[in-house]
């Protein structure tokens, strides 16, 4: 697994862990500020990882292959420059967004 699918990948779970802590505590205050500062900080990280990925070499695509579903298929994942720009775009929106909710 290259180092910039395992950056997304970890992302992707810690958005998720995110967000059942989030559901879990919802009625408090300062747990809906420190969701939103969480988010804000994944969604950064994986932002810099994506256009650090974008301004070094985009024609090498990463690859990762995750032993997930049918034990001979696996879940593959690859990170090409079209995904990469797309990923650009989502995680941008996602750090706005909760940088607005933080206000």
């Amino acid at each position: 697994m290259t180092a910039g699918v395992a950056v997304l990948l970890w992302g992707v779970a810690a958005l998720l862990g995110t967000s059942v802590l989030a559901i879990a505590a919802s009625r408090s205050n300062s747990v809906t500020h420190a969701t939103y500062g969480a988010t804000l900080g994944i969604s950064a990280i994986v932002l810099m990882a994506v256009v650090s990925r974008l301004a070094g070499d985009p024609a090498a695509p990463s690859v990762a292959t995750l032993p997930l579903g049918l034990p001979w298929i696996g879940a593959h994942f690859r990170l090409d420059a079209l995904s990469s720009f797309f990923l650009v775009v989502v995680n941008l929106g996602a750090a706005v967004a909760s940088l607005y909710g933080l206000g």
